[in-house]
This record gives structure tokens, C-alpha cells and sequence, in this order.
């Protein structure tokens, strides 16, 4: 056994408490407020779980809104997409008219 664990081994040994000690514990039991007589305990609770929904619901709030620009903003992308593919598209079916015209005049 190392030294390490002799001396974990001492200071976790059983041992029998000081004397007073059932007693001192319990005075300071008794000298210690009840929750009975400390509302302010459950109202700062309330609010700290109040505060809690609050923040997780303005997050998603946000997120929410974030997804919507995102949302719009691939949609504007997307339209400007294809005008520019109608536009090249357009632009090969005049080609290819022209060409076949060319062919029709000689």
C-alpha cells in the first residue's frame, strides 16, 4: 500500500465524534430560520424559475426569428437563381433560333 493510501485510509477512519457534538449540532438546528418563517426563500425561487422560462422562451424567440431570415434569405437567393437560369436559358433558345434561321436563309 502506497503512502497515498494510508493516509486516505487514515483520515476516512471511523472515529468517534468530540464530545458535544449531538448537541452542538443540534443548536445550531434550532438557531437556523424555518422555511415556515422565511416566505422569501420560495418567492426568490418563483423567480429565479420564472426567470429560467423567461430566458428559454426569448431564446427560442430568437432562434425562431433567426430561422426566418435565414429562411428568406435562401428564398431570395433561390428566385434570384432562376432568373438568372431563365435568363441563360432564354438566351440559348435565341441562339439556337437564330442558327436555325441562318440555315433557312441560304
Amino acid at each position: 500500500m502506497g503512502p497515498v493510501e494510508s493516509e486516505l485510509r487514515k483520515a476516512l477512519a471511523r472515529r468517534m465524534p468530540p464530545a458535544g457534538f449531538t448537541s452542538r449540532l443540534m443548536e445550531k438546528f434550532r438557531a437556523e430560520p424555518s422555511p415556515r418563517r422565511m416566505p422569501w426563500r420560495w418567492v426568490a425561487a418563483g423567480a429565479m424559475a420564472a426567470s429560467l422560462s423567461l430566458g428559454v422562451f426569448m431564446q427560442k424567440q430568437h432562434s425562431d426569428r433567426q430561422a426566418q431570415i435565414e429562411a428568406r434569405q435562401a428564398e431570395a437567393e433561390l428566385l434570384m437563381t432562376l432568373q438568372l437560369a431563365g435568363i441563360k436559358i432564354n438566351q440559348a433558345r435565341d441562339a439556337v433560333w437564330r442558327s436555325g434561321n441562318r440555315g433557312a436563309e441560304q
